[in-house]
């Protein structure tokens, strides 16, 4: 289990988003490639959901939340946590978009996570 006071808070977030991270974080869905498809919705509904102009306290939320999945989702399965890094990675310095490029970015970051852990499990050692 890990420890909680080393785990980063999760901000504050709509109960729909909430409900995704709580099941989320229940193991309420099984398999790595399902986890993070539903970490990368997640951050989608967040951004879609957003509902003051500043940018900068959207990507504050989105990379808090990151860092907290990656904390506890990501910390038995790496898989989880290095999808969560290669989605986010770029994000800060996306302060100036706006919502529909900041949506452009997650799908194209879901698109070469899928790609990049794809790539992973057809070659992963012992795996075929």
């Amino acid at each position: 289990m890990t420890n909680t006071e080393d785990t980063p808070k999760l901000p504050r977030l709509s109960a729909s988003a909430r409900r995704v991270v709580d099941g989320l974080l229940s193991g309420e869905s099984l398999g790595a490639s399902r986890n993070i498809r539903r970490i990368n919705d997640l951050f989608v509904s967040i951004a879609e959901e957003w509902e003051t102009p500043s940018s900068e306290e959207l990507i504050t939320t989105l990379l808090q939340t990151g860092e907290n999945l990656i904390a506890t989702r990501g910390r038995n399965t790496p898989a989880i946590a290095n999808a969560i890094h290669l989605v986010l990675v770029g994000l800060e310095q996306q302060k100036a978009a706006s919502f529909a490029e900041l949506q452009a970015f997650f799908w194209l970051a879901e698109m070469n996570t899928m790609r990049h852990l794809s790539e992973t499990l057809i070659f992963w050692p012992g795996m075929g």
